[in-house]
């Protein structure tokens, strides 16, 4: 039988157990079906903490993967990640001095870890995060935008015309 190489799943019990079952999973299913197979292959990816916790399972205690992935996944529980909310969204505020590309980073950086979100509510969170007065809020608050993909892009048009602005902050129309 073919020898199972994971070098690059690997876990050391600091980070999300649920993402290393998912890695090691997708890799053995295209390896085999086999559950002794999966019982042998999972303590190699195991390092460091982890791989202390395995050590100290008792011998001949484990019968089945799903047994050895619910054992995993109990032990490391405090590190499943907890799923994130809407309110997470309503605490992102453009502030004052805060250009309106950092804002849009960091918005697009919190609405994937919302599990079924839904797109009216993504842009009303994101309406109302942006800095009071600034253009973009008002074109927002003027439109009715139905998709986030389409006001990203028109955000992104917002911020080619702020930063030019910035970039030539000394020039001056003539007559002025």
């Amino acid at each position: 039988m073919e020898k199972v190489k994971m070098s690059s799943c690997r876990y050391n019990g600091t980070t999300t157990p649920k993402s290393h079952i998912s890695a090691f999973e997708n890799h053995m299913v295209l390896n085999t079906m086999i559950d002794l197979v999966w019982c042998k292959a999972f303590p190699p990816t195991l390092e460091g903490l982890a791989a202390e916790w395995y050590g100290a399972i008792p011998k001949c205690s484990v019968y089945s993967y799903n047994q050895l992935q619910r054992m995993f996944m109990e032990h490391f529980i405090t590190l499943v990640d907890r799923t994130k909310m809407t309110t997470k969204l309503m605490s992102l505020v453009q502030g004052k001095d805060v250009p309106l590309r950092e804002f849009i980073t960091r918005f697009n950086k919190e609405v994937p870890t919302i599990p079924n979100i839904s797109q009216e509510v993504a842009l009303l969170e994101m309406q109302s995060g942006l800095l009071l007065g600034s253009p973009f809020r008002a074109y927002m608050g003027r439109k009715s935008l139905k998709t986030l993909a389409e006001a990203l892009g028109k955000a992104h048009e917002f911020i080619k015309a702020d930063e030019t602005d910035r970039a030539m902050p000394g020039r001056k129309a003539p007559g002025d």
